[in-house]
């Protein structure tokens, strides 16, 4: 988004956005109310080449996505399993994946302070979007949304 409010339509960037599910914060943030100093020591420990791998493949771990599917993530608790399961495994390990993860995580994939902020970038990108979400987003992240 940033990229994107910085060229506008300059004729070397896309001619349209997509945002999908889009939120200007990620779930820690949502959840405690604003960015924590701390967020920060996450992102590095992950990052840590020898502490990083082993935190992460801890939190992506079959028990763990598939206890998160169940309780927060999917409206249907038993859509993900067998080949969907093991596509969702993949990506998990995906080299890089524990660097973008964290980050999404924590509210740092697209830094702004604000939705106001989100929402300006938006408007500064001059291209067309084409606003995604699911029937069943839930209510708090659709109000965002729509906005």
């Amino acid at each position: 988004m940033q990229q994107a409010g910085r060229h506008g339509r300059d004729a070397h960037y896309p001619r349209k956005e997509v945002l999908v599910a889009p939120t200007w914060r990620g779930p820690l943030p949502t959840m405690m109310g604003g960015q924590r100093a701390w967020f920060s020591r996450v992102r590095a420990a992950i990052d840590h080449p020898v502490v990083g791998p082993l935190l992460y493949r801890l939190n992506v771990s079959r028990h763990v996505i598939t206890m998160m599917a169940r309780e927060h993530v999917y409206s249907d608790p038993d859509w993900l399993d067998g080949d969907r399961l093991a596509a969702k495994l993949a990506v998990t390990r995906a080299p890089g994946a524990r660097h973008s993860s964290v980050r999404f995580v924590t509210g740092a994939l697209d830094r702004v302070d604000s939705r106001a902020a989100f929402l300006d970038l938006a408007r500064r990108a001059n291209l067309p979007i084409l606003l995604n979400y699911g029937d069943q987003t839930p209510p708090k992240s659709r109000v965002e949304m729509r906005r």
